[in-house]
């Protein structure tokens, strides 16, 4: 007989240590003179939400379940599995039955040998959608609650290089920063490509974003960026809870703020940079070098 024990955290702040996990299971096992002289394998993913599927330990696990190598699955409860209803009913009524695989969640009192019709109670499937509407619910309230601070002027993520943080949460100019940002704008306006600006920085020994040299790309993100010019551009993509997926949202559901940035550059050298570097743009081979600039 070959037992497999699961294990999973979703995040590092999680109360259910994989340690802890595999601590019960281990236990449950000695217990259960049925098991002894079993085979024991473990699995377990760390960091990895119950609404993503394709973790990788899991879909190691699956593998062995269509080997028909795996017996008996232990997990401490069914939301190790997964967190979304649908998907754990597949598994526990559909795939495990067919391979002859025995599941047993230890905290849910749930092993699939003892129930006289192989599915899940009406209380454990209940408690199933409950943790796939917890996960998404939190998500929700914490996309929205990160949406009012935004819109309600605070800035939240990392501030373009030349602005700080004040005590209140809004972007204040750093001016030591500002002025190399003036003078990348000023070279690329006087004919300088992004290459020659890095390249000139470096030489100079010019501190850039991340304390390394300086690279086109970096400039590049710089001269786009519409905050230098005051302007605040959000949620101009979204992130799909179920799958993690990035979706562009259409044009008019973007946030865009005036003024919400002390400008670094003035109107005129802004807009002439960004003409500049889209008839420079028509002439260069097509690239995906284009960004977005956005917090949310």
């Amino acid at each position: 007989m070959t037992i497999a024990c699961y294990a999973r955290k979703s995040h590092e702040g999680s109360s259910e240590s994989i340690q802890n996990q595999l601590s019960i299971m281990r236990k449950y096992i000695q217990n259960n003179d049925n098991f002894k002289g079993a085979d024991i394998l473990e699995f377990y993913d760390d960091g990895c939400s119950g609404i993503d599927m394709n973790r990788d330990s899991f879909q190691k696990l699956l593998t062995k379940v269509r080997m028909r190598e795996i017996d008996v699955i232990i997990v401490k409860d069914l939301s190790r599995l997964g967190r979304n209803y649908l998907d754990v009913c597949k598994l526990t009524e559909s795939i495990f039955p067919f391979m002859g695989v025995r599941l047993i969640a230890v905290a849910d009192n749930y092993d699939s040998n003892n129930k006289e019709q192989n599915s899940i109670d009406l209380s454990t499937a209940f408690k199933a959608v409950l943790n796939e509407f917890y996960v998404l619910e939190s998500s929700e309230k914490i996309r929205c609650t990160f949406n009012q601070m935004v819109r309600s002027g605070k800035y939240i993520g990392k501030l373009p290089y030349g602005y700080y943080l004040s005590d209140d949460k809004l972007p204040l100019i750093d001016e030591n920063r500002a002025e190399i940002v003036r003078e990348i704008y000023r070279l690329y306006a006087d004919g300088m490509s992004v290459y020659e600006i890095a390249k000139t920085l470096n030489i100079q020994g010019v501190p850039s974003c991340n304390g390394k040299k300086w690279c086109d790309s970096a400039i590049r993100q710089i001269l786009v960026n519409p905050a230098y010019n005051g302007v605040k551009i959000c949620f101009v993509r979204t992130r799909d809870l179920k799958t993690h997926r990035l979706i562009i949202k259409d044009k008019k559901e973007w946030y865009i703020r005036e003024n919400a940035y002390p400008p670094i550059v003035d109107d005129e050298l802004f807009e002439q940079v960004q003409q500049l570097m889209l008839s420079r743009k028509r002439k260069a081979p097509a690239s995906n070098s284009e960004r977005h600039f956005t917090c949310g």
